[in-house]
């Protein structure tokens, strides 16, 4: 005789509902805005408010995180480009267990791939549904977060 599986787990029920939650958000991260972070819409570039569901959401189970590391320099004839790099965790994480890798791996990409005198931002969005971005949406959703406000530092030696 067979056993009879569980059809009902409360915990895959929460994943599953808190994964439908989190479709087409990232969390945003940008030097020149501080210390705190933003949960971004991928799809209209707005920010969403931050509520208890959403913080539960991405802080209290694991995902699998797709990071976008990013690097935002503007030259000395004025134009605006970026470096970026994806990250991908085959391992569901916790948000705080993403935090300690990314802040390492973030610093040895500036260090390895953007000239320090053009670097005016740094920043990141994570996506708990593992989403990539193409160049052209990370450069509208940049522009539309106001990513560029920051002077570069030779911006800063010319004044």
């Amino acid at each position: 005789m067979s056993v009879r599986k569980k059809k009902y787990n409360p915990m895959k029920t929460i994943q599953t509902q808190a994964s439908y939650g989190l479709k087409n958000l990232a969390v945003f991260f940008s030097q020149a805005k501080g210390e705190s972070c933003d949960i971004v819409n991928t799809k209209s570039f707005n920010n969403i408010q931050i509520t208890q569901s959403i913080t539960t959401a991405i802080t209290g189970l694991r995902h699998n995180w797709s990071i976008t590391m990013l690097a935002l320099g503007r030259r000395q004839d004025g134009q605006e480009y970026f470096k970026a790099e994806n990250v991908s965790f085959n391992v569901p994480m916790f948000q705080s267990e993403l935090s300690d890798a990314l802040q390492d791996m973030h610093k040895e990409f500036i260090n390895r791939s953007m000239n320090k005198l053009h670097l005016c931002n740094i920043c990141w969005f994570a996506c708990p549904r593992g989403t990539d971005f193409d160049e052209n949406h990370l450069g509208e959703m940049l522009t539309k977060l106001d990513a560029w406000d920051n002077e570069s530092e030779w911006e800063l030696q010319c004044q």
